[in-house]
């Protein structure tokens, strides 16, 4: 929904502020929500009733997508549905944690969530090239409307494995929020976490309008184009989650952060097709490396009880880029794109170079999913 969010948005003659502010609004809903949801999973017994309010709120809010006739329709659409859509990930991602304690697995686990994610997305991209190709904006929402109501379908398969009552003794005296920060360094792993979404987000949110109004790329070619990022992301959410086993997820996050902003980089020097595809291809490993790398650093870094709250400060931390970033790229495209894409370069590697100094990689496990993983193969036995 992204890239029709943005040409909807110029369709309704907004100016490119208003274009990236639609990021923001969506970035910071989603840092005030996804902690939330998160530390309300830990609180509960059962993730699956969170994932099922998720994925219901976000499926009504997107309907509203298609009928809105105005900018600021479509920003405050965009903020309810963030409201909802910013639980689903940290929740799911603490749940797939919970399905082995075995250190190979919740690499393993890992991966395989954020390649369904991936898939998604290439399959979103690809249909969004074809249906511009015979539909206008505002009707190519509908199908993509469609879509996210049949994606709550599959929710209400989930199993999930009730915490026995030790663990929720334990939730009651869950650390303080200072304690999870420290620990491992976690703090820079979360500022890490902020700069290189401020500038993949600043970067993405006009590189539609750049690739059209710039480099005269037809609307179905961006289309895509962008999915060459999710055909890549998907096999190397596998590949990473192989890789963090053997090098570790410090330094599959840091190369992971580099990649990044050698995406910036790469849109300041190239101006060709085959230039922006190589930036599409460099974001889909970027982003392998760096979400597996620090979900699984944080997972490692946190008991069971507390998981999806820091795995929400992630997201958080995350969104919270996701909303400055477009803010800051509005301003820095009205003086020319070139100092839009070599400022995020910058910031990301600043935020390698931080991660690089101050985090320090977990050597084990944190206790607490074992008794999980013997009541989840009980009951699926």
């Amino acid at each position: 929904m992204g890239l029709l969010l943005q040409f909807r948005m110029r369709e309704l003659g907004a100016p490119l502020f208003l274009v990236s502010l639609i990021s923001s609004v969506r970035g910071g809903t989603s840092a005030v929500m996804s902690s939330v949801w998160g530390s309300m999973s830990d609180r509960k017994k059962n993730r699956k009733k969170i994932l099922i309010v998720t994925s219901i709120g976000a499926a009504i809010f997107t309907a509203f997508y298609p009928f809105s006739r105005s900018p600021i329709g479509l920003i405050s659409i965009a903020a309810a549905v963030a409201v909802f859509s910013s639980g689903f990930n940290p929740v799911a991602m603490a749940l797939s944690t919970e399905y082995s304690s075995r250190k190979s697995s919740q690499a393993r686990e890992l991966s395989f969530l954020n390649s369904s994610n991936s898939l998604g997305m290439l399959f979103g991209r690809l249909m969004v090239g074809t249906l511009l190709l015979f539909f206008n904006v505002k009707s190519s929402m509908l199908f993509l409307v469609t879509l996210a109501w049949i994606s709550v379908i599959p929710v209400f398969l989930i199993k999930e494995a009730a915490r026995n009552s030790e663990e929720s003794g334990k939730e009651k005296k869950k650390k303080a929020l200072r304690s999870i920060m420290a620990r491992n360094g976690l703090w820079s792993v979360y500022t890490a976490a902020f700069m290189r979404q401020f500038g993949i987000s600043g970067t993405a949110s006009l590189v539609a309008i750049y690739l059209t109004e710039k480099l005269g790329l037809e609307k179905s070619t961006v289309g895509f184009v962008s999915a060459i990022n999710p055909v890549i992301q998907t096999p190397s959410h596998i590949f990473f989650g192989k890789v963090a086993e053997k090098i570790g997820p410090k330094t599959l996050a840091i190369l992971g952060v580099i990649l990044s902003a050698a995406v910036a980089f790469t849109l300041l020097i190239g101006k060709s097709l085959l230039d922006v595809s190589i930036a599409y291809g460099l974001l889909g490993l970027a982003f392998g490396a760096f979400i597996n790398g620090t979900a699984l650093f944080v997972s490692k870094s946190t008991n069971r009880w507390e998981r999806a709250q820091a795995l929400g400060i992630l997201n958080s931390s995350r969104q919270i880029g996701f909303m400055l970033g477009p803010i800051v790229a509005g301003i820095l495209a009205s003086i020319s794109y070139d100092v839009l894409f070599l400022t995020m370069g910058v910031v990301m590697m600043l935020g390698a170079i931080l991660l690089t100094l101050f985090s320090r990689g977990p050597d084990q496990f944190i206790q607490g999913d074992a008794d999980c993983e013997r009541k989840i193969r009980g009951k699926s036995s």
